[in-house]
């Protein structure tokens, strides 16, 4: 995730709040709204002509893990509309924090996924690009 943020170039540094104990970490409360998503891909290996989507966020702090999940949507996987407020999550180290967004399919088989430092996230309306979750290729 932390290479994204530089164009998955070059070196990164550890954050100033993990190189120094004096530093204060920034906290914050993340609420995540997913609201659609268009063209999903099927599953390699699924044999169903439809594909049951749903959105699982996972928000990894240098102290916990908060995973939320959306609702599965029956059928459609070309332009599901989840419109889904998740639950707020408070993570205590900004710098460190990360969030993944899991497209899965029925059983919980990974379709698609996007990953990103939270530091690098901007406040307002966002699309993320998704990639393939079997060689990372993008979707």
């Amino acid at each position: 995730g932390l290479f994204n943020a530089h164009h998955r170039l070059g070196y990164v540094q550890k954050p100033d709040s993990v190189l120094h104990a004096s530093t204060r970490m920034t906290a914050a409360s993340i609420a995540v709204h997913v609201v659609a998503g268009h063209r999903l891909p099927k599953p390699r290996a699924d044999g169903k002509h439809f594909l049951c989507p749903q959105v699982r966020v996972i928000i990894v702090d240098h102290q916990s893990r908060s995973v939320r999940d959306t609702h599965a949507i029956q059928g459609n996987g070309f332009n599901p509309v989840w419109d889904a407020r998740l639950d707020p999550v408070e993570v205590t180290n900004l710098e460190c924090a990360h969030i993944i967004f899991q497209v899965l399919t029925t059983g919980a088989q990974p379709v698609c996924y996007f990953a990103a430092p939270l530091s690098a996230v901007r406040r307002g309306f966002r699309t993320v690009p998704l990639y393939g979750a079997l060689y990372g290729a993008p979707v």
